[in-house]
Parts: C-alpha cells; sequence; structure tokens
C-alpha cells in the first residue's frame, strides 16, 4: 500500500475531492470516489446515470444543456482541484478529464471556436467554484478521508461535506 505521505497519492485525493465536492454542490448524485488505481486511472468519482429523459442525442433542451454544463465542471473541478493543491498542473492527469469535458460540450455546440470559448467559460466557473473558502474546505477534507480510506462510498462523502457546513447548490450558472 502507498504510504499516506505520498505526494502523488495526495495530488490524486486532491483531484478526486475536486469532482465529488463539485458533483455534490451540482447535485450530481455520486455512487464512490476512489484513490485506488484501476484501469488506467489513479482514482475516479462514479456518478449515478441521470435518468432516463437525458438523451443528448436527441436534442437538447434547457433541462439537458444544464446537465451537461454540471458534468463539464464536475469533470474540470478535478484537474483545477489537483493544480491548486500541487502548485502545478498536471497534463497526464488532466487530459482525460479535458477530453470528457469537450466531448459533453459537443453536445451544446457545434463549431470549434464556440466549443473552446464555452470549455474554458466553464473552466473559469470550475476555478470560480473552487476558489470560495467553503467549498475548498470540503475538497480538503473529502481528500484527507480519502487518503486514510482511499475509498468512499457515495453516503461517506456526502457525510463528510455537509461536516464542513457546506450545502449542495449555489448560482454557478448565473452569468
Amino acid at each position: 500500500m502507498v504510504p499516506s505521505h505520498d505526494p502523488e497519492l495526495r495530488a490524486t485525493a486532491y483531484h478526486e475531492a475536486g469532482h465529488a465536492v463539485a458533483a455534490f454542490v451540482l447535485r450530481r448524485p455520486i455512487r464512490t470516489a476512489s484513490i485506488e488505481p484501476a484501469e488506467g486511472s489513479l482514482g475516479r468519482v462514479e456518478h449515478h446515470p441521470p435518468g432516463k429523459w437525458f438523451q443528448p442525442d436527441a436534442g437538447v433542451d434547457t433541462r439537458t444543456r444544464n446537465l451537461v454544463k454540471r458534468h463539464i465542471v464536475g469533470h474540470l473541478a478535478g484537474p483545477l482541484a489537483e493544480e491548486r493543491f500541487t502548485g502545478s498542473h498536471n497534463e497526464t492527469g488532466a487530459t482525460s478529464d479535458h477530453h470528457h469535458a469537450v466531448d459533453l460540450a459537443s453536445y451544446l455546440v457545434d463549431d470549434d471556436e464556440r466549443l473552446q470559448i464555452l470549455v474554458d467559460d466553464l473552466s473559469s466557473r470550475a476555478a470560480e467554484l473552487l476558489a470560495r473558502t467553503d467549498v475548498w474546505r470540503a475538497v480538503e477534507a473529502v481528500a484527507e478521508e480519502l487518503v486514510r480510506d482511499r475509498l468512499l462510498a457515495g453516503r461517506e462523502v456526502r457525510a463528510v461535506i455537509r461536516r464542513t457546513g457546506l450545502r449542495p447548490g449555489g448560482r454557478v450558472f448565473a452569468r
């Protein structure tokens, strides 16, 4: 087992905690959060799938657009949290999340220029979310629990976050 003081383990914990806390704030149900290496990644946050109504291939209404944006912010929050913790950008750790964000954004816009503008905007919103003191406190708490336990069920993630006083919701897409 990797020691809990290992810098890579701690960076991974902050990365996954960023995903998990963003998901909580954005009301995306979390199934698990883990920093156990598997399937080509050092960690993961698994979500419950959206309802059957979520069919972005069939058309994008306001509900779908908002859900896709929440997914994108969640994907981008992980690498941003890791970067804030370590002080440097981890291109390897961020690549998969960025690709997922771009793939999702392609449901909302149909040209490369607008796609990049949308992803940049949502990346800024993810950074603003993580800059909030209450959100960052929750990221730190989840990261510490992940370092200690390596795997947390969704209810455990929610309990850790709630102990910090953070509540779901907020105006991430107000502008």
